[in-house]
């Protein structure tokens, strides 16, 4: 899969390589899309209709489509925004039905993708959201991406409306947007990059259907008589269902002079992780455990200094 950081293997700082474990479970890949025109996509005519992707709120076009290398180097990128519906909707969404519902074995799901907000030109600004549906078409959650505000913003299925996550983004910027939601648990959390934006809210108040039918692109016209020429592009689309934990993501931070390693680790809130050390591959050693309430931990390994090689992993405890 194409994306800006190999989230698996980070190359090789001041002789001191950091990988991380692979999941002892294999997962199952609900779907997973690239945009690419050998996928079939096409830059010529709008994303719904292609592929399987389907819309709501407006009947005419140009809401939606693909762009070539919106994001440098990464191929054609999905997009919604941009023109108004010539009908005057001020509510447009799109999604891929799941061509599988998720194992009953594998209740935990990661929705992923690369997405940044492009900014407006005329002074008009919008939201953007991403909200998942169970397969009786029930919104369950919504994050909210205000362009006015440049907040991001949540909102659960109780009817209270949205709520600030305390977060903002930057317009124009690609980020990498995770939502990791537990079905056994009833419980979700969201994130883009290591920025914590949600952690375990309920993915129903109400008793809804606990099952994964998709999860849609959403343009909000905040005025309908000044809608923005602002546009959310998006790419590296994936949805996959795991057994028991999905694995943390394990980045160096820097190398600090005087030898030492910071490392940061991104996983499940209130997950036990444990990072283990090696100079051979043969023996790992562990060096911290911990639980983290966001999922997000860092580690300043001064085990390194004076090291000429070290190796890392992290896994689930």
């Amino acid at each position: 899969m194409k994306t800006l950081i190999n989230r698996w293997i980070v190359s090789v700082i001041c002789a001191l390589t950091l990988i991380t474990s692979v999941h002892a479970a294999e997962p199952t890949l609900l779907f997973s899309t690239e945009f690419e025109n050998t996928e079939g996509y096409s830059t010529a005519a709008d994303l719904v209709g292609q592929n399987g992707w389907m819309g709501e709120g407006s009947t005419s076009e140009f809401w939606n489509g693909l762009l070539d290398n919106v994001f440098e180097n990464l191929g054609q990128q999905a997009y919604i925004g941009f023109t108004a519906p010539a009908d005057g909707s001020t509510f447009v969404t799109m999604w891929k039905p799941l061509p599988q519902s998720v194992p009953a074995n594998q209740p935990l799901v990661k929705f992923s993708t690369l997405m940044a907000i492009l900014d407006s030109t005329n002074e008009h600004y919008d939201d953007f959201r991403w909200s998942v549906y169970n397969t009786s078409a029930e919104r369950l959650i919504t994050l909210d991406f205000d362009n006015h505000s440049l907040t991001v913003n949540y909102a659960l299925d109780d009817g209270n409306g949205f709520v600030s996550t305390g977060q903002s983004f930057e317009p124009n910027r690609i980020y990498e947007l995770v939502i990791t939601m537990d079905v056994a648990r009833n419980r979700w959390s969201a994130r883009i990059d290591d920025t914590v934006l949600v952690t375990e809210q309920p993915i129903t108040t109400t008793s809804a259907s606990l099952d994964i039918g998709d999860v849609d692109a959403v343009w909000s016209i905040r005025d309908g008589s000044n809608p923005g020429d602002n546009y959310m592009a998006f790419d590296n689309y994936s949805i996959v269902a795991y057994s028991d934990a999905i694995p943390p993501v394990l980045q160096n931070v820097t190398h600090v002079s005087d030898g030492s390693n910071l490392l940061r680790l991104t996983g499940e809130a209130n997950r036990t992780y444990v990072l283990d050390v090696t100079t051979d591959f043969l023996i790992w050693t562990p060096i911290k455990t911990n639980s983290p309430p966001d999922g997000i931990f860092e580690y300043l390994d001064t085990g390194a200094i004076g090291q000429p090689l070290r190796f890392y992993r992290a896994r689930v405890q």
